[in-house]
């Protein structure tokens, strides 16, 4: 159940993923060919076989793939995949803030890793004051500089990568306002219909029982739609 419930949350993502992965093949595509593009999805293929069935023919059909490749080739293979990697970190970023809305909304607690969550330790914990500003008081923070100057970015390439992040935030919304009209519509209606069994002798924990399934009618239709437009690509 719970596994399910993951799954369900990680949906638009994976989709967000799918949807970045077919742009991404349509520019190898055209850049580099038909060729390049096919060899990208055999090798694609086959690393995926072979992390996830540990198959051993995967791994000598992914050497005998790569092996023999020329400079240029090698080197359209691996700006591919280091591309779709950036564009997978994008579309997980994208997700991180989605999930946080989603609890924002919800009025779910404070998550662990959270600044807030931290506090409330704390307060849980009857941890004093002076206890904590003892130990801030001795902490050290040094500053972590990388040995590799190549993780660099230029500046235009950080402005594509916000780019893209904004893109895949003004989807997700669109997508919101999309879904939501349908549900609220179904929820209009079957409210005035609730309302309506009071005149038909209906008692209260009946009313009540079509209130709920009234709300989880409405919830329902919008997770499918939403649902619909991610797998529509929208």
């Amino acid at each position: 159940m719970q596994q399910d419930a993951l799954d369900n949350k990680d949906e638009p993502l994976r989709n967000d993923i799918r949807l970045l992965g077919r742009i991404l093949g349509d520019t190898v595509r055209e850049q580099e060919g038909d060729s390049v593009f096919e060899l990208v999805e055999r090798v694609r293929q086959t690393a995926v076989r072979f992390a996830r069935d540990g198959d051993p023919a995967a791994r000598d059909e992914l050497a005998a793939l790569l092996d023999p490749l020329p400079r240029d080739t090698t080197q359209a293979v691996v700006r591919a995949f280091s591309y779709f990697l950036q564009l997978a970190n994008i579309a997980e970023d994208e997700h991180h803030i989605r999930r946080r809305r989603a609890h924002d909304l919800a009025g779910s607690p404070p998550r662990e890793g959270s600044l807030i969550f931290a506090l409330d330790s704390l307060a849980t914990a009857a941890v004093s004051p002076e206890a904590i500003a003892d130990f801030f008081a001795h902490a050290v923070v040094a500053p972590v500089l990388t040995a590799h100057p190549t993780e660099v970015q230029r500046q235009s390439l950080i402005r594509n990568h916000r780019d893209l992040a904004r893109l895949l935030d003004e989807r997700e919304r669109l997508i919101h306002l999309r879904a939501t009209p349908p549900a609220y519509f179904v929820l209009r209606v079957g409210a005035f219909m609730t309302i309506g069994t009071m005149h038909m002798g209906f008692t209260v924990w009946q009313f009540a029982h079509c209130i709920l399934f009234v709300i989880w009618v409405a919830e329902l239709l919008r997770y499918g739609m939403r649902l619909y437009y991610y797998r529509r690509a929208v």
